[in-house]
């Protein structure tokens, strides 16, 4: 696994030798645009949107130039890409278990992107599945998402070609390695989401390379069919509308969510195919835009849901299709901790809440009951706990900004983890350390703060230090590796993350 950070090279850098530095001249150009008669835009620099024109192409030369001189001669100095590279090397492995296989990205050969590789039993080496060489020679090829079947004989994956967004997605056969002849073409920010011998996927019209993504359609398609006969499932007359969808794990439900950002508002609607006449029928409708529910999956014939309606820490809470308006609760919500996200099984539900700048591992039943917590130390992250509904044991990873992931079985009998493979690395983790801390912001709310540096260093107000934050969004951001930290460190550096309120 190779991290590489620039954040850590130009800290190095005095300011004089920015100044000194003679930049590309880009020329500018007067460029208004007005919008709603009220707001003027200046957009001088438009004409670098056209990449195919040769003065465009000379200017990413000129640039590309004069970036690889100043980091070729930085890195000679420090030798800071080096010592990175050193600290990013990481010997651990992480296979995903969805259904009846275990599935893993890696590296073969020289390649430069990974291939899919899977396995049915972790003690015999894993067959390469989807190989991104042989889809084509010419381009670059990276793999974006792969999703088997419910009963583990397909699976979808999707491509792109040189870094595009626009992906296309093929199926193969997890019996033999086969393709079968399915090639789709123009999805777009696109999941997939089987039901029976198909699966449900979404595609935009495609217009120019900067043009705009929108007029989402999401469409059923059967496997062995040509793409042109898929059957449109939803869309809508406003462009603007954004839709995500999901199947539960016992395909009874096809859930389809509307996002619509200019009312503020969230529309869910549903298939039931355990009815006489299944149809897309609503089932809740103008959620406020930011309280939204995520349906998670099912069980005993109701929905599963992660809802953060009137529970701004988020609860899990169970609906019935039936009566969709009257939810209740499988696990309220708590005061001081944040629901991240949560896992539903046959018979259990694992939740991960954030609380104090630490993760917590909880286990509920249906009823709500708490079975299980244990919380992880600071500055750390858990994910995963891949596996099917029904096993006894869950695969999950535990990591932060200094260690790589380790991963564990979790047994759901017993509560006990243990260790799969242990995880190497060429630096000593014991000698890094973690401490808490808060700032106080103008209202006078204290807000958390981790920092990371060497034991033992002195902290006398000299030291450097490179400060990360984030805020936006409702949206948490969990520690993970990364190499370029650890080499700040090594150098007598601390690392600061801020919770900031967004």
């Amino acid at each position: 696994m190779k991290i590489q950070s620039l954040v850590v090279i130009f800290c190095s850098i005095g300011i004089s030798a920015f100044a000194q530095i003679a930049y590309p001249k880009t020329r500018s150009e007067d460029i208004t645009d007005t919008f709603y008669d009220e707001y003027t835009i200046e957009d001088p620099y438009r004409w670098l949107e056209n990449t195919s024109a040769f003065e465009v192409q000379d200017w990413v030369k000129a640039q590309n130039k004069l970036s690889k001189k100043i980091l070729t001669k930085v890195s000679r100095k420090t030798k800071a890409l080096t010592l990175i590279e050193r600290y990013a090397y990481a010997e651990y492995d992480n296979p995903v278990k969805k259904g009846d296989y275990y599935y893993k990205r890696a590296y073969y050969s020289n390649y430069t992107t990974p291939a899919l590789f899977y396995q049915k039993n972790l003690r015999f080496d894993p067959r390469i599945l989807v190989d991104p060489n042989f889809i084509s020679t010419k381009d670059v090829i990276t793999l974006k998402g792969y999703y088997p079947s419910a009963n583990s004989e397909l699976l979808a994956y999707q491509f792109a070609r040189n870094g595009s967004d626009w992906a296309e997605l093929k199926v193969v056969s997890l019996k033999n390695g086969r393709h079968k002849k399915d090639h789709l073409r123009n999805l777009k920010f696109s999941s997939v989401a089987w039901k029976d011998d198909g699966f449900f996927y979404t595609t935009f019209p495609k217009t120019s390379q900067f043009g705009k993504t929108e007029g989402q359609e999401v469409y059923y398609h059967k496997v062995g069919t040509p793409q042109e006969e898929d059957k449109l499932i939803f869309k809508r007359q406003r462009k603007s509308m954004q839709f995500d969808f999901m199947t539960t794990s016992d395909e009874r439900f096809f859930l389809l969510k509307e996002l619509d950002e200019e009312r503020g508002e969230v529309n869910i609607f549903y298939i039931d195919y355990a009815a006489e006449q299944p149809a897309l029928k609503p089932l809740l409708m103008k959620l406020e835009y930011g309280s939204s529910v995520s349906v998670l999956d099912s069980h005993d014939g109701k929905l599963v849901a992660r809802s953060a309606y009137k529970a701004d820490n988020g609860n899990i809470i169970k609906i019935d299709p039936e009566n969709p308006r009257k939810w209740s609760a499988i696990a309220a919500e708590y005061e001081d901790a944040l629901l991240m996200y949560a896992v539903p099984l046959k018979e259990k539900i694992i939740a991960i809440y954030q609380f104090n700048r630490r993760p917590i591992l909880v286990v509920f039943d249906y009823v709500g009951n708490l079975l299980y917590s244990k919380a992880f130390p600071v500055g750390s992250s858990i994910s995963g706990f891949n596996g099917g509904r029904e096993d006894e044991e869950l695969s999950f990873s535990y990591n932060s900004y200094t260690i790589p992931p380790v991963i564990y079985n979790f047994n759901l009998n017993t509560f006990e983890e243990k260790l799969t493979e242990k995880t190497g690395v060429t630096f000593d983790i014991e000698n890094i350390q973690y401490e808490e801390a808060e700032y106080t912001v103008n209202d006078t709310t204290k807000v958390p703060m981790i920092l990371v540096y060497k034991k033992g260093m002195v902290r006398d107000g000299t030291n450097p230090v490179i400060l990360k934050a984030y805020g936006g969004f409702g949206v948490v951001s969990r520690p993970s590796f990364d190499p370029s930290i650890v080499y700040f460190i090594e150098q007598g550096g601390i690392f600061a993350f801020a919770n900031i309120r967004g």
